[in-house]
């Protein structure tokens, strides 16, 4: 299937799961009463939270990585979803799933404009050489490059799975921030996911960067091609959902390799199948790692 199909295929059901999830993160004060796990971290599986958490009876908060991060580590949430960085924990108290990876696109608006550019055209925008459209075969329409302004994995992602291995240069700081070559005064902020979408929409001459499920769910079709490989996919990560090893009550335990054990089969068919997402490139851990304490008398 086309991505053009794929869009066509998905936005509605894909819009649909978005409003639910936009429901769920206004309810960040307090966890459901009768739920037994309790997770948090990255957006980019925004799309698969009601399919893999919410109809499972799963409080998730899509409060992005850099918090479920440290919630995990401190022992206030249960799980946490994370694209791109694990846990600053031992790899041996942790049980790692990578069901499905983060693949970036670069979302454009010109007018009548079809963007299919090389590496070198793209290294130039990014480096900040080429700065208007015309320099790339489009109309003469100044280049605007949307860039996260708070700090996000997707920023790195697109910087080292793309950026530094084909031009040369880095456009992320260490703390995840984006510092582009050349700084010119058309180059836009935007906070989150959705604020890269709407700068890019209502900006002509702007091009981003984004998780591809998400652009496809806002029914965005313009991405830029990247010939000679006639794709938008210009950079993948792996998304990973990690468990403790161990839990302290039976209850959660059983819970978590449930849990663990839907998203490493089904719930990873369902994100690719239904939303887009691409097949993960790590292996996962067993979800039986997840110890079942036994009852002390």
């Amino acid at each position: 299937m086309n991505l053009k199909s794929l869009v066509q295929a998905t936005s509605v059901a894909a819009t649909l799961t978005f409003g639910l999830v936009s429901v769920a993160q206004l309810g960040q004060k307090a966890f459901a009463q009768n739920t037994p796990l309790e997770g948090s971290g990255s957006t980019s599986i925004r799309l698969v939270v009601s399919d893999w958490f919410t109809e499972r009876g799963v409080n998730y908060r899509v409060v992005g990585g850099n918090v479920g991060r440290p919630e995990f580590e401190n022992g206030i949430t249960d799980f946490v979803a994370s694209d791109y960085s694990l846990p600053d924990l031992p790899r041996e108290d942790m049980v790692v799933l990578n069901p499905v990876d983060n693949t970036i696109v670069l979302p454009y608006n010109v007018p009548s404009f079809e963007a299919r550019l090389d590496k070198e055209q793209l290294c130039g925008i990014y480096n900040g050489t080429i700065t208007n459209w015309s320099q790339v075969g489009g109309p003469d329409l100044p280049i605007v490059r949307v860039y996260r302004s708070d700090a996000s994995n997707t920023s790195v992602e697109f910087d080292t799975g793309f950026i530094q291995p084909n031009c040369d240069f880095s456009i992320t700081n260490p703390d995840r921030s984006v510092n582009f070559p050349n700084p010119n005064p058309n180059d836009l902020p935007a906070e989150a996911s959705d604020g890269i979408l709407d700068a890019v929409e209502a900006t002509p001459g702007a091009i981003g960067y984004i998780n591809r499920p998400i652009a496809i769910s806002r029914g965005l079709r313009d991405f830029v091609f990247f010939t000679p490989l006639e794709t938008s996919e210009l950079a993948q990560g792996p998304i990973y959902v990690i468990f403790r090893k161990s839990y302290a009550t039976k209850e959660k335990a059983l819970a978590a390799r449930d849990l663990c054990k839907y998203i490493a089969k089904k719930g990873s068919e369902v994100a690719q199948e239904e939303f887009g997402y691409t097949p993960p490139t790590e292996p996962s851990d067993s979800c039986n790692l997840i110890k079942i304490p036994v009852p002390t008398s």
